[in-house]
């Protein structure tokens, strides 16, 4: 995949350059990215040189692929999204996360699909040490974005957060996967499945990657739902009378994932130590029971680190025997 400058990032770039603000971006080997101010001045990060567990070197050749085919919403519908979707009690959820591993609040976070920003000035908000970078691939929704000293821009789609630097504490993705969608559901969940692998990339040594999503859990099977539900989101034959059902997503399509099935492709994208917290279950209407077969349904927040985070500091430690045994 070729890192493409969009027009209003390079805008901003030249104009940086002008007023001498840029300074040198650092790289993760031929990959660069431009992050472009909410305010004033230019920043990127880099993730620290490390070296390669080999263990892990048929994971990581998922990164070689060819890039991902994921369909586009149209303005409108992105329109409809433009909200914060998490609650109170979500919220919650998420601060104490965030507070047991980074207890004073000296933290980098990446927002992918953060749109208009809102989350990411809720987490600035809250931790004044903290500084963020929101990328959407929506220049509408970044446009919204209130100016803020620590807060940064990319427009870029989710599925080529690979091509960004690293070195982040926290890589947020709040209700973002579940839209990734390919031509087909199979695609579709190997789009998530990269993308998170990808993120896993960019965290920091300490870095954990959080996700929100909605879960759908079927009556008797699972995962009945998230298939019987991309077939009709995805269908064009039938997407006017899915759209005045209510399903924004009609032709385009989504693909939710039971709690099991979330786990399992988190874990096949690399993520570790997969906590869970949920909210309330939502009360589910006959009609989705009947035809969607719903069995439950409610938000829920996944967390995890990298595997190889995880594993680093097992790498280190043998490192370090075996130089003192060579000295």
């Amino acid at each position: 995949m070729r890192h493409r400058t969009s027009p209003y990032i390079a805008k901003s770039v030249a104009h940086s350059k002008q007023a001498g603000m840029m300074n040198p971006a650092p790289t993760l080997g031929s990959r660069r990215s431009t992050v472009t101010p909410a305010q004033s001045g230019l920043s990127s990060f880099a993730i620290p040189s490390r070296p390669l567990i080999c263990a892990m070197a048929c994971w990581a050749s998922m990164s070689t692929g060819a890039s991902m085919a994921v369909k586009r919403l149209s303005d409108a519908q992105l329109e409809a999204f433009d909200t914060e979707h998490v609650s109170p009690a979500l919220w919650d959820m998420l601060v104490r996360r965030i507070d047991a591993q980074f207890p004073h609040g000296r933290l980098r976070f990446l927002d992918v699909g953060g749109g208009s920003g809102r989350f990411a000035d809720r987490l600035l908000a809250r931790y004044p040490h903290a500084h963020g970078v929101v990328l959407d691939n929506s220049r509408l929704l970044l446009a919204r974005n209130k100016p803020h000293a620590r807060k940064f821009l990319i427009e870029e789609s989710a599925e080529n957060i690979g091509l960004l630097d690293g070195g982040y504490d926290l890589v947020f993705f709040n209700w973002v996967l579940h839209h990734l969608v390919g031509f087909d559901y199979r695609e579709s969940v190997e789009n998530v499945v990269r993308t998170v692998h990808d993120a896993a990339y960019l965290l920091s040594d300490r870095g954990h990657i959080s996700i929100f999503e909605n879960v759908y859990d079927g009556l008797l099977v699972a995962n009945a739902p998230s298939h019987i539900i991309f077939r009709l989101t995805s269908a064009n034959a039938i997407a006017p009378l899915i759209h005045r059902l209510g399903a924004n997503t009609a032709r385009i399509g989504v693909c939710f994932q039971s709690k099991r099935a979330w786990e399992r492709i988190l874990h096949e994208a690399g993520m570790a130590t997969v906590g869970f917290d949920e909210d309330e279950h939502k009360p589910v209407p006959w009609p989705w029971k009947a035809f969607l077969h719903v069995g439950n349904l409610r938000c829920g927040l996944f967390w995890g680190t990298s595997v190889l985070n995880q594993s680093l500091p097992k790498y280190r430690l043998a490192t370090t025997l075996d130089s003192l045994e060579r000295h």
